[in-house]
């Protein structure tokens, strides 16, 4: 699983990871300074593949993708 970090005057503000729903579309769930609990943002869009999301993410500029982490 990959995290992302919103990354705000040099500090974490936020967190995100990748999730499939069971509707079968993806989903970012954030997370305030990276603690528990996540939860699905609906702020942010829901994509139907894991590729246009992933892509979507890697172009917004406040948002970092951190160390890949066993799920």
């Amino acid at each position: 699983m990959k995290i992302y970090n919103k990354i705000k005057y040099g500090m974490v503000v936020q967190t995100a990871t990748l999730h499939h729903m069971p509707s079968g579309r993806w989903a970012f769930a954030t997370s305030l300074f990276g603690e528990k609990p996540y939860e699905i943002n609906m702020n942010m869009p829901i994509f139907d593949t894991e590729n246009e999301a992933t892509g979507w993410i890697d172009k917004q500029a406040e948002w970092k993708a951190d160390e890949a982490i066993p799920a």
